[in-house]
């Protein structure tokens, strides 16, 4: 995602400069595949992304990302693009141009290809993210070059805008989307307005309510486009909803 030319020079927030040498200029992609993974069996890749203030390293431990790729036991691989690192920022880089994101999974691929970790090409991929995560997901569904493979968006308290570009991408086929919201996270107005833009858009979807991750056990995790209200803090809706919704069908 970085460095880019639009953050260059740093980025500017509520009157805080973050200069470009410590938040924008790290490269990293980290890659992890569970201890059950398969290649000879069909796989996708889950491509998740943090939010404001974080990094990768941070994100893994404070929500268990890798604990919970294992507990779901989907046979994926788990890749985490370092973002703004620890900014107040949403800014994708490089991977809200057109086709970064295909080279992105192309090189990865070829990677895992040479050191004999694949042989076959993935089934489908994920796109998971936690609030900032937003505009980035949103801008590889509209001009990433791979949107047909993108079979799942996972989003954990993170619609904060680009409701049309998520809407464009349902209505390109049968798409699963699962919005995950908190009272107080800045999501709800705008995911009470997604869904009256799927009503209609014609667009099959449906909402519930839970109370904590307790609730979690009644709830289908098959494909759907499903709003989640909860009652938690925007912290706690990462883990464990991820595994949740990551459970093989």
């Amino acid at each position: 995602m970085f460095p880019h030319p639009l953050r260059a020079s740093g980025h500017n927030y509520d009157g805080v400069h973050y200069p470009a040498d410590i938040h924008y200029r790290d490269s990293s992609v980290a890659v992890y595949l569970p201890s059950g993974f398969d290649p000879a069996q069909s796989y996708d890749l889950l491509i998740y992304f943090h939010g404001w203030g974080s990094n990768i390293a941070r994100s893994t431990v404070k929500f268990d990302l890798l604990g919970q790729v294992e507990y779901s036991g989907r046979n994926c691989i788990f890749i985490f693009p370092e973002g703004p690192r620890e900014a107040p920022d949403s800014f994708g880089g490089r991977l809200e141009e057109a086709g970064t994101f295909d080279d992105l999974i192309s090189a990865l691929t070829d990677s895992l290809k040479r050191e004999g970790k694949i042989s076959s090409p993935h089934r489908s991929i994920i796109l998971a993210g936690h609030s900032g995560a937003y505009r980035v997901i949103s801008r590889i569904l509209d001009r990433g070059g791979r949107s047909s493979e993108i079979s799942q968006v996972l989003l954990f308290d993170a619609l904060y805008a680009a409701e049309e570009l998520y809407l464009n991408w349902l209505k390109t086929g049968n798409r699963r989307l699962v919005n995950v919201v908190t009272p107080q996270g800045g999501t709800l107005d705008n995911s009470l307005a997604f869904e009256q833009m799927m009503t209609e858009a014609d667009i099959p979807h449906s909402s519930v309510e839970i109370d904590g991750a307790a609730d979690l056990g009644h709830l289908d995790s098959s494909p759907a486009v499903l709003t989640l209200y909860t009652r938690l803090s925007h912290n706690e809706v990462v883990n464990p909803f991820l595994r949740f919704f990551l459970r093989e069908n």
